[in-house]
């Protein structure tokens, strides 16, 4: 599909020429860029990849590249919807001098637009990148409840980015220093978490992309506001190494404002798209090139790959981890502080990032709104029945008005219609499969273990996603 019309090409050579026609133009796909080769032949195509998976495809004998929307316009209703909603983005994001391009360069182009002067961002890469965790993720098992709620930090990341401050840079400062939970430092500590607390309060990593909040003694490198948290809750904090902001920066004022101006003229349809550059925009600046390669076919099914690494590089990006750490730290506090902790009483049956399903009688103890950065009352739900992370069924009630079957359906990027089928055939292990980690269950775990969770995750993708490029 292009402005001038759609076309549908069947036949290997046929589809091979249409798509390099194309030369010229930006071309997406709307899911797994895998799914090319079965157009052509696998023999057309090369691409670049990123721990596995395709990040751009070119055509070869041609200037045509493709790359992905992620499924961001996948719960729209077809195909011709899809299109009109990504022309609409581009339109206006080429209105404020933002060209087409993947979605982390739009989101990333963006938002230098807003930038009034240089901003100076620099850290310790090691150290960010040591801090660096994803959002809480939990779930209670198989189990069904009844009357539950919805509840969520509206447009969680982008108020959250806008909010407070951030350190440009950061220097070393005595370990004594006091951690304010509204200053973006960042330290190394001892922390002992009492067992009987009720929610580990500090991620710790036990495997790559891979986290739990455990209790008992933990060693790491945290944000102020999250050892701060740990410590209002009880925990005891010994800090081994400290650093404070050395420059303090709002980079991100002018750019919610205009997202936010940009939500108010866009379709609700369009809005899906570009409420994805705004959640895309704080990952840019945690890069790294690792696992990166060029890969080829050997052969047209694409059964056998010839994988060229690429050298190692270091991003510009490298440099800026501690701005990422410093964002998913301070949702994930107020997962902790407010969404956990908000009524003791009553323990949440499902937790992802920022959202959590609860009694719905626990909504009177809670302050709601529906202004950005508040927490609202998203869905209600007569029957719940959860599976893992990111993945629940429920019935809403008698009139919800949308046309549906007995269940909706949630997990995280997939269309409805998939969904069901996942519900039913998940691995059974309680993680999730998108987001920057999993979350394992608590407990100890030794090598075979971990080696289990790792291959039932990464069956999980390939469930989901479809096979990776190269297996690494």
């Amino acid at each position: 599909m292009t402005i001038e019309g759609s076309r549908d090409v069947r036949g290997p050579q046929r589809c091979y020429d249409a798509l390099k026609k194309l030369e010229g133009h930006t071309v997406y796909v709307t899911s797994n860029l895998r799914s090319l080769i079965l157009a052509t032949g696998a023999l057309c195509w090369a691409a670049d990849i990123w721990r596995g998976r395709a990040v751009t495809m070119e055509l070869l004998g041609s200037k045509v590249k493709v790359t992905s929307l992620r499924r961001t316009l996948s719960a729209l209703p077809d195909v011709a919807t899809q299109y009109e909603a990504l022309v609409e983005v581009i339109e206006w994001l080429e209105g404020q001098g933002v060209r087409a391009g993947s979605v982390s360069a739009m989101a990333t182009a963006l938002w230098r637009s807003t930038l009034r002067a240089e901003v100076e961002v620099s850290f310790n890469p090691r150290v960010g990148r040591s801090a660096f965790f994803g959002g809480r993720q939990a779930s209670l098992g198989v189990h069904a409840y009844r009357d539950y709620v919805a509840l969520d930090i509206s447009k969680a990341y982008g108020s959250t980015m806008s909010g407070r401050p951030y350190a440009g840079l950061l220097r070393e400062v005595n370990r004594s220093t006091r951690l304010d939970e509204s200053t973006p430092g960042l330290a190394t500590a001892r922390v002992i978490v009492p067992d009987d607390l009720a929610y580990g309060p500090l991620p710790k990593r036990v495997a790559k992309d891979m986290i739990q909040f455990p209790r008992g003694l933990l060693n790491g490198t945290w944000s102020w506001s999250e050892l701060a948290a740990a410590s209002s809750l009880g925990c005891e904090v010994q800090v081994a190494r400290c650093w404070a902001p050395a420059t303090i920066l709002e980079p991100f004022a002018d750019w919610w404002l205009l997202c936010q101006r940009a939500l108010a003229e866009l379709s609700e349809a369009a809005q899906r798209l570009f409420k994805n550059l705004i959640n895309a925009l704080w990952g840019t600046f945690a890069l790294d090139d690792v696992d990166s390669a060029r890969v080829q076919w050997l052969d047209e099914l694409g059964e056998t790959v010839l994988r060229v690494p690429r050298p190692r590089r270091r991003l510009p990006q490298a440099a800026s981890v501690h701005i990422a750490a410093e964002t998913t730290s301070r949702v994930r506090v107020r997962m902790l502080l407010e969404g956990l902790y908000g009524d003791p009483l009553y323990e949440p049956a499902h937790v992802d990032t920022d959202g959590i399903l609860v009694p719905r009688e626990s909504v009177a103890n809670r302050r709601l709104g529906t202004s950005p950065g508040e927490w609202r009352l998203k869905t209600e739900m007569s029957v719940l029945e959860v599976r893992a992370p990111q993945l629940y069924r429920y019935r809403c009630g008698e009139s919800c008005g949308v046309d549906h079957l007995d269940w909706h359906y949630v997990a995280s990027g997939v269309p409805g219609r998939f969904a069901h089928e996942l519900f039913d055939t998940h691995p059974g292990f309680q993680i999730s499969f998108s987001g920057l980690d999993s979350v394992l269950p608590e407990g100890d775990l030794d090598a075979e273990q971990l080696h289990r969770y790792d291959y039932a995750h990464r069956e999980l993708l390939r469930v989901v996603y479809g096979p990776t490029l190269v297996t690494t």
